[in-house]
């Protein structure tokens, strides 16, 4: 290498050095015994940002102190720099492989030095660590201490740029490589609606956000202000365009974060990006872990594993034993009832289903589907509170689901502070795994013509949840294709409804064996009704007595169920 920055070590401990060729120009280069700053011209942008190399101190009290100084020493680097190098710490136990797991509370000082001086994780592509104690077996340990964190303005400026980790066997730790202007491969992108387009004559041609638009004007306007004499009219028609820039540009950003509970003109540009940037390399699958152990490398391999996942998840195991599960469920549909669910649609129906559907967004190919699926969803949650028993409250027009929280928190209560009697109590916190996901279409069908719903609306819901087909956007591609047998689909209007009445039978099983005397729930006090299940639409309390009968009687009555509804 041409150039060179050194700092020294002290004994046998530390030392940095930065190397680079005659195709680089750097400005100033300074260092401290843990840091390199380097001022990079950007000459093909006409710019200059600020690369810092670190190197990180082990101990968290140092740490802490050097979070401080680079707080203190961002005010010289103004709005476009990064961070490369050795943080010596992580964000969470999910970036830790092997070893112990470390208390929550230990990474709030990283966490915070990150959010406070709103630094983006411009992600990586390669192996997900980038230090390992080069053990092999059971006594491995691999963590990502190494990353790159760029200031909102360097990642808007380069946003494409990507970090690759390489392994190096010479080294415990990766080889960082970062490429901000790496060659882009050309996919076909999903339409999105751009909801600017409303507000200008020329449909679609406003694309992208507006920081090129933003940079000229600015530029012309210090050109205007150079010269001796200029126009106040000119400038003020510019300072008019730069407004307008600012608020496309604003606007844009806006819709790409999806946040819903801030409104665009609140000068929130900064939030906004940061919500994308975070969500993009959030939701890139550079790698993927499969169920033996082993990694997946390459998108194509990510794609074949992510199909056979979701194909083994959305494959009906065809149960047909639903008797027992159903023996108990009361009839509670009345004609009545179902004369309202099956009348013809009118207009008002239609324009009430249209109308409460988040207006910001484009229809899409399904919106006749949405527009179906929200007339019967809004039927069937009117019928709902006589079919749910007291036990649910999610979900249930007129019930509230703090009211079991509040039931909940007087069953702990209880339990925390039972001192007497011969006879202890448990509580069992139960989380359905890939609840909507695995629920038999058969076994609904079972359950709601148990209920009485007349079959015409029975089938008129079979043909919502068995239209639909899966594919999968990997990394902005559009890859796979999945035809399910089971499953509601999450965020459909129908699922939540759709989900309590298969909960129903979960319900009724526990229901029954408090009734036989094999389960036994709790009394918070001597007046109070026995509760024996509390459900939190895919999260259930269980109580019963603590002991071994009443334990392995949770544990046939859960496999029951699993059995019959997936």
């Amino acid at each position: 290498m041409e150039n060179s920055f050194v700092v020294n070590s002290k004994d046998k401990a530390g030392g940095l050095a930065l190397f680079w060729n005659a195709e680089i120009t750097l400005g100033n280069v300074y260092g401290t015994d843990w840091y390199i700053a380097a001022e990079v011209v950007d000459e093909n942008n006409n710019d200059h940002w600020w690369m810092v190399g670190i190197y990180a101190s082990t101990e968290e009290s140092i740490r802490k102190q050097q979070w401080k100084e680079i707080a203190e020493k961002k005010r010289e680097w103004g709005d476009k720099w990064i961070l490369v190098g050795d943080f010596n710490d992580i964000c969470s136990n999910g970036e830790k492989w092997g070893g112990r797991e470390r208390a929550e509370g230990s990474f709030r000082e990283f966490n915070k030095f990150i959010s406070e001086n709103e630094l983006v994780d411009i992600g990586y592509e390669g192996a997900p660590w980038t230090w390992s104690n080069t053990w092999e077996g059971q006594g491995a340990i691999k963590e990502r201490l190494d990353r790159c964190l760029g200031s909102v303005g360097w990642v808007q400026q380069y946003e494409k740029a990507i970090c690759k980790h390489v392994e190096k066997e010479a080294s415990d730790h990766s080889l960082l490589l970062l490429d901000f202007s790496p060659a882009q491969k050309r996919v076909n992108r999903r339409f999105f609606f751009d909801q600017r387009w409303q507000k200008t004559t020329l449909l679609r041609t406003t694309k992208g956000n507006s920081r090129a638009v933003i940079q000229e004007l600015k530029g012309q306007l210090k050109a205007l202000r150079e010269q001796e004499e200029w126009d106040k009219g000119t400038a003020a028609n510019l300072k008019l365009q730069l407004s307008k820039a600012y608020k496309d540009e604003e606007f844009y950003w806006s819709q790409k974060s999806r946040s819903r509970w801030l409104k665009e003109g609140d000068k929130n540009t900064v939030y906004f990006h940061l919500s994308v940037m975070a969500k993009r390399k959030r939701n890139r699958i550079n790698m993927l872990q499969k169920a033996n152990g082993e990694w997946c490398r390459g998108e194509q391999e990510v794609e074949e594993e992510l199909s056979k996942h979701y194909k083994e998840l959305f494959t009906s195991t065809e149960p047909s034993e639903f008797d027992e599960v159903l023996q108990g469920i009361p009839h509670t549909i009345s004609h009545l009832m179902n004369t309202k669910l099956i009348k013809p649609v009118d207009e008002k129906e239609i324009q009430h289903a249209t109308f409460s559907m988040f207006p910001n967004t484009a229809p899409g190919v399904d919106v006749l589907y949405k527009i179906i699926s929200k007339i019967l969803a809004n039927r069937l949650k009117s019928i709902l509170h006589p079919c749910i028993t007291p036990s649910q409250s999610a979900f249930v027009p007129g019930r509230q689901i703090l009211d079991n929280v509040m039931i909940a928190h007087e069953i702990l209560h209880l339990l925390k502070n039972k001192r007497s009697g011969k006879v202890g109590f448990m509580s069992i916190k139960l989380d359905m795994s890939k609840a909507y996901d695995r629920v038999e279409w058969k076994y609904l069908g079972r359950i709601m013509i148990h209920m009485g719903f007349c079959p015409i609306f029975v089938q008129w819901i079979m043909a919502c949840i068995s239209s639909v087909s899966y594919s999968f956007n990997l990394n902005g591609r559009k890859v796979g294709y999945i035809k399910p047998s089971r499953g509601i689909r999450q965020g459909d209007p129908l699922s939540p409804y759709l989900f309590i009445l298969c909960t129903e039978g979960f319900s009724n099983l526990i229901n029954k064996a408090v009734d036989r005397k094999e389960l036994t729930g709790i009394k918070v006090s001597k007046d109070n009704p026995m509760v024996s299940h509390l459900f939190f639409a895919d999260d259930s309390l269980l109580c019963c007595k603590a002991s071994k009968k009443e334990a392995l009687k949770i544990k046939e009555v859960i496999n029951h169920y699993g059995q019959a509804s997936g």
